[in-house]
This record gives C-alpha cells, structure tokens and sequence, in this order.
C-alpha cells in the first residue's frame, strides 16, 4: 500500500522534471545556435532565456516545497547555499570534461 508521502514526493519530482528537463533542453538549443551562428543571435538568447526562466521557475518551486517550511529565514539560506554549491560543482566539472575531451 502506497503511502501518502510517497505520492507527493513522486508529484514533486515529476514537476521539477517537467520544468527542468525542457528548460536545460532549450537553454542548450540556444547555446548551440549562437555557437553555430558564431555569436550571439536573438533566436539563441530568446531560448537560453527561457529555458533559464523554466530552471529558475523549478528552483523556486523545490524551494517552496522543501526549504519554505524552516522559520527565520533559514529555509532561504539553506537552500541559497545549496543552490550555489550545486552550481559551482556543475561548472567545475563542466570545466574539467571540456578540457578532457577536446
């Protein structure tokens, strides 16, 4: 038998990653038609923008879901500095595999 909490958590993942999948695609899909275009081009900026605006509308929903809850800001804080870790890792390894592999 399925638990109440189960059911939410398996909401909650399917809608960050109906935000987030689509918005990495297009961010990626712009990223790659300003680099075939050779600069920055409006099509390209058009999609990064919106696929950012799709992660960042995801982020704030996980932070409403997860981190709101905690009194005094704390939640806030908390997931800020999870937030920057995570970004700092993912750009670090974006760096070493670019390096790697060109």
């Amino acid at each position: 038998m399925k638990k109440r909490g189960d059911r939410e958590g398996f909401v909650e993942f399917a809608v960050l990653a109906a935000l987030t999948l689509p918005g990495l695609g297009l961010a990626l899909g712009g990223l790659k038609l300003c680099e075939g275009a050779g600069g920055l081009t409006p099509a390209g900026a058009a999609l990064v923008s919106l696929g950012g605006a799709l992660m960042v509308t995801a982020g704030y929903y996980h932070y409403r879901r997860d981190y709101a809850r905690e009194r005094g800001g704390r939640g806030f804080l908390t997931f800020a500095v999870i937030t920057v870790v995570s970004v700092a890792a993912a750009l670090f390894a974006a760096g070493a595999l670019m390096r790697l592999f060109r």
